[in-house]
């Protein structure tokens, strides 16, 4: 069950500006902007995580694939009951 409590705004700029190295209050306001209590952000940082896309798009890296398959049986078992069917 969800109910709504506050909400408030804020945006990515004003918190690094103001969060990263002190403390950033934010008023949480119900549906007639009445004030229902305050949310506070410190320590704020972003951290950049890229793919292989944006390497690729970024700084131009060509990204070759290369496929390997092994044709030997090495990695096979065999069950010899399962090829012999002679009694003796």
């Amino acid at each position: 069950m969800e109910r709504f409590i506050a909400r408030a705004k804020l945006t990515v700029l004003d918190c690094i500006k103001y969060a990263k190295t002190g403390v950033y209050m934010l008023y949480l306001q119900d549906e007639k902007k009445r004030v229902k209590g305050k949310l506070y952000l410190s320590n704020f940082s972003i951290k950049s995580h890229y793919s292989f896309m944006d390497l690729y798009i970024q700084n131009g890296i060509n990204i070759i694939p290369v496929i390997g398959v092994d044709y030997s049986l090495a990695n096979l078992t065999f069950d010899e009951s399962q090829y012999c069917n002679h009694t003796i």
